[in-house]
């Protein structure tokens, strides 16, 4: 019995293991791709980057800035819609001057990626601000 006990904890440890090291290469990844050229990233870990940077960020600034920035106290949330409209549209605007200029562009100089980053780090906010 002590032999199986043994047996069968090393293959689960060893499993949890090998779990923890994808979820660790996915999160790893996820971080790198949003800044690489497009052509040679994955957009749905593109995305998920993007996503984790802007959650990572928004809890800091919430630690940073524990007040809104701008308060207007007749339309609470409108940096949901504002912040992701003003960021996508910029980084559109670098994205396409980047590409002039014959650089390859990333995701987040995209207006979707920018877009993303804002909304998420504006929900984080929106969440823990109010």
């Amino acid at each position: 019995m002590l032999i199986i006990d043994l047996l069968l904890g090393t293959i689960l440890y060893a499993a949890l293991e090998v779990i923890w090291l994808l979820i660790f290469e996915f999160f790893a990844e996820s971080f790198i791709q949003p800044f690489r050229k497009q052509e040679n990233a994955h957009p749905i870990r593109a995305f998920s980057g993007i996503i984790l940077l802007g959650l990572i960020i928004g809890i800091v600034l919430c630690y940073i800035f524990p007040y809104r920035i701008i308060h207007i106290p007749t339309i609470p949330g409108i940096s949901l819609l504002l912040s992701p409209l003003i960021t996508g549209f910029v980084m559109s605007k670098i994205g396409k001057i980047l590409e002039n200029h014959g650089r390859g562009i990333s995701y987040i100089a995209t207006f979707w990626g920018g877009a993303t980053f804002s909304f998420t780090i504006s929900l984080i906010r929106f969440i823990c601000i109010g």
